[in-house]
């Protein structure tokens, strides 16, 4: 089987919100958001 992939760059507080709004519910993208989340706003902040 085949799957298509979307690639959508967004900023962390845009993903949170579309998490919010129900945009993103795949099980494995909310996983390796839950997995990168704290990366980016650590190396961000830094």
């Amino acid at each position: 089987a085949e799957e298509d992939i979307e690639l959508v760059l967004r900023r962390p507080d845009e993903i949170n919100e579309m998490i919010k709004r129900g945009e993103i519910w795949s099980g494995q993208a909310l996983a390796a958001w839950t997995l990168v989340r704290d990366l980016l706003i650590t190396t961000k902040n830094k």
